[in-house]
C-alpha cells in the first residue's frame, strides 16, 4: 500500500493509539497489586497531579492511565521497570526520574492531545534508557496550535528516543 501523502501543512497522520488497552491494564494492575492506577479528571479541564516514590511503584510495567488531562507532579520510577503514562486529555511534565543504577529503565508518555512541561521541569534519565512520546493532539490546528509536543530535550550518547507527534 502507498504511503499517505502528506496534508498540506506537512502534518503526520497518527497511528492510532488503543487507550482503551492501556486503560484496562492500568484498572487490571489495581487487582494484582491494590494500587489504584486509572484517575480521572474534572471534565472543566482540569488535571490530575500525580505524585509517586520509588517505592511506591509495585511492578516491572508500571501503568498510570488518566481520563483527561494528567500532571506529571512528581514521580521516581525505580531502575530495571518501565513506566507508561497514558491521558486522553494534555500531559504536562513537571518531574520525572528514576533511581540510580546502572539498569535501563522506559518511560513513555501517551496523549490525546498535547505534551507540555512547567518552565523549571526536571527530567532525570541515564545511559541506556529509553523515552518515547507520543502526542495525538486530537485538537490540533495547523494554523493557531501547529505543535504537539514542547519540550527542550538533549539526546545525548547512550540513551534512545523516540517522539512520535501530529505536529
Amino acid at each position: 500500500e502507498e504511503p499517505t501523502p502528506p496534508t498540506a501543512y506537512n502534518e503526520v497522520l497518527m497511528p492510532k493509539c488503543d487507550f482503551a488497552y492501556y486503560r484496562e491494564l492500568a484498572k487490571s494492575q489495581y487487582e494484582v497489586d491494590g494500587d489504584s492506577r486509572h484517575y480521572v479528571t474534572a471534565p472543566s479541564g482540569g488535571e490530575y497531579s500525580l505524585t509517586l516514590g520509588a517505592d511506591e511503584v509495585s511492578s516491572s510495567t508500571y501503568v498510570v492511565f488518566c481520563e483527561g488531562n494528567l500532571l506529571i507532579n512528581s514521580v521516581t520510577v525505580p531502575v530495571d521497570t518501565k513506566a507508561v503514562f497514558v491521558a486522553t486529555g494534555n500531559v504536562r511534565l513537571k518531574e520525572l526520574g528514576r533511581e540510580p543504577g546502572p539498569e535501563k529503565s522506559e518511560f513513555q508518555i501517551i496523549t490525546n492531545n498535547k505534551f507540555t512541561y512547567d518552565a523549571a521541569s526536571n527530567l532525570t534519565v541515564y545511559d541506556n534508557d529509553l523515552f518515547f512520546i507520543y502526542a495525538a493532539h486530537e485538537t490540533y490546528d495547523p494554523v493557531s496550535d501547529p505543535v504537539s509536543v514542547v519540550y527542550e530535550m538533549g539526546w545525548f550518547k547512550n540513551l534512545e528516543g523516540q517522539i512520535t507527534a501530529r505536529g
